[in-house]
């Protein structure tokens, strides 16, 4: 009788650790299933507009600084030519 009841007892933790293994492996395979999925295809896409968005930013602020420059560049020769007949200074030889 006594056999008979540490036997039911060990078959319990048994079928008890069987749970406990089944329950982290389920949670390991959604885990690795999570993972390898990545981001679904909303999100993907909403990050190609803001990678387009943002690069045509750049160009935009590429585009201003190079007319910027070049604007202060014109700028800056009619100051100085307007300097020179001003003094009556001569031009660079």
């Amino acid at each position: 009788m006594e056999g008979e009841a540490r036997m039911a007892a060990t078959m319990d933790r048994v079928a008890e650790g069987q749970e406990r293994l089944t329950a982290v492996l389920e949670s390991l395979a959604a885990q690795r299933e999570a993972e390898e999925d990545g981001p679904d295809a909303e999100t993907r896409m909403r990050l190609r507009s803001i990678d387009v968005q943002l690069l045509r930013l750049m160009e935009d602020i590429n585009a201003g600084r190079q007319e910027s420059v070049s604007e202060l560049r014109h700028d800056l020769t009619r100051l100085i030519r307007v300097i020179e007949q001003a003094t009556g200074a001569e031009g660079p030889r």
